[in-house]
């Protein structure tokens, strides 16, 4: 009885000698702290997207997630953001795409990486110790090699460019929709972050719906329910 009771001794005071680890908080704290929650403009709203923040956004293939996400990048632009947008595309798309919706030069920091075929530790380096403030990786499943269907791989690809968030850095996943509207892959994709936005077709209309779920705020339609459909991915 003596010694059970010395071990359990021994356990409290071996219990009180543990350091918190980074980032652990007593709720009490946790209760005090204020947050800016600042949101970034989304299609006429500023409650949708905001800083510090993962988002993923998530359209059919050829169902206008990277036009719609290049108009995003453009009006964070000209709002004093600096953006990093990793990107599938070659360069000259993306010069068409940038005369095609009026970008001019001297209008902010926006910086474009052609990122197919690179490797993505450099990619996530790059990003990580740049100056940007959103970082913007289109899409998830050719600029990280991931499969989809594969839990592990989807939740070791996105773990390190979701916790850039810890940062205060903004990051926007671009990813896709089965033909059922369902996001592709599995369900850790859409676990991950903070925000899910699905970019779809309005049936009998050459509009689009937007539809956004998130951790801070319950399921709504962004803007209007429907919006202009591009012809482009």
């Amino acid at each position: 009885m003596e010694n059970l009771q010395s071990s359990r001794d021994a356990g409290r005071v071996k219990a009180l000698k543990v350091s918190p680890l980074p980032g652990e908080h007593a709720v009490d704290d946790i209760l005090e702290m204020t947050f800016a929650d600042k949101g970034l403009s989304f299609l006429g709203r500023e409650d949708v997207v905001f800083q510090g923040t993962s988002t993923l956004i998530a359209a059919r293939e050829k169902g206008g997630k990277s036009t719609l996400a290049r108009h995003l990048a453009h009006a964070w632009v000209i709002e004093g953001q600096k953006v990093l947008y990793i990107s599938e595309e070659f360069v000259r798309v993306w010069k068409r795409q940038l005369e095609a919706f009026g970008m001019e030069k001297g209008s902010g920091y926006f910086q474009v990486i052609q990122g197919l075929g690179q490797d993505p530790e450099e990619l996530l380096r790059r990003a990580t110790y740049g100056p940007e403030d959103i970082v913007i990786l289109d899409t998830a499943t050719w600029l990280l090699g991931i499969s989809l269907g594969n839990r592990d791989q989807v939740i070791e690809g996105l773990r390190p460019w979701v916790s850039l968030c810890s940062t205060g850095k903004s990051v926007v996943i671009l990813g896709h929709l089965t033909k059922r509207d369902e996001i592709a892959g599995s369900h850790a994709f859409a676990a991950g972050v903070d925000t899910v936005i699905t970019y779809r077709e309005a049936r009998e209309t050459d509009l689009r719906v937007v539809e956004v779920k998130s951790i801070s705020s319950p399921p709504s339609k962004a803007g209007n329910d429907v919006r202009p459909g591009p012809n482009s991915h």
